[in-house]
This record gives C-alpha cells, sequence and structure tokens, in this order.
C-alpha cells in the first residue's frame, strides 16, 4: 500500500458519489492506491414504503480482498434514513 503525505496535500478534489443499495455487495466509492478519499457523509435511504431493510456497510483497504463493518445489520425502518457517516463522526 502507497504511503499518503496528508501534510503536503497537493490537490483536493471535491467528488460526490451516488450509488444504489441493493441485496448484495456494491462497490460505491473507490479509491486509486495513490489517494486518499475522506468520506464527509454516508446515508443509508430506504425508499421501501412498506419494509424495512437491514443495512451493512462494510470498508476495505486492500482492494477488496478483506472487509471491517463500520455499520453491521442495521435496521433501517421503510421510508427512513441512517446516517452512518456524518460531520460528528467523519471517516478517513
Amino acid at each position: 500500500m502507497t504511503v499518503i503525505n496528508l501534510i503536503n496535500v497537493s490537490t483536493i478534489t471535491p467528488v460526490v458519489a451516488v450509488g444504489a443499495v441493493t441485496t448484495s455487495r456494491a462497490a460505491i466509492v473507490d479509491v486509486a492506491a495513490d489517494k486518499c478519499a475522506k468520506i464527509n457523509s454516508l446515508i443509508i435511504a430506504n425508499i421501501d414504503g412498506t419494509n424495512a431493510a437491514d443495512i451493512t456497510v462494510e470498508v476495505s483497504d486492500d482492494n477488496g480482498s478483506s472487509y471491517v463493518a463500520i455499520a453491521s445489520t442495521v435496521s433501517v425502518p421503510a421510508d427512513a434514513t441512517l446516517v452512518v457517516v456524518g460531520k460528528d463522526n467523519g471517516f478517513i
């Protein structure tokens, strides 16, 4: 893994990523090995008007070989949202 220099940053590029959550694992943010990403917010929205959804959010730092859960089997009620990462609990 490349060591990222967070002190002498040459470029900061804002990016908005949006992805659909399904019943299988999906990559929403993919970061090149020589880059660093700061996730400002991760909001899960359950748009099903009837059923709750169990959500697991995982992070991989080795290109998908292994994962660590930052939220595991959290129930999101119908027509509700879950803030997994927000301004009060930033995630780098």
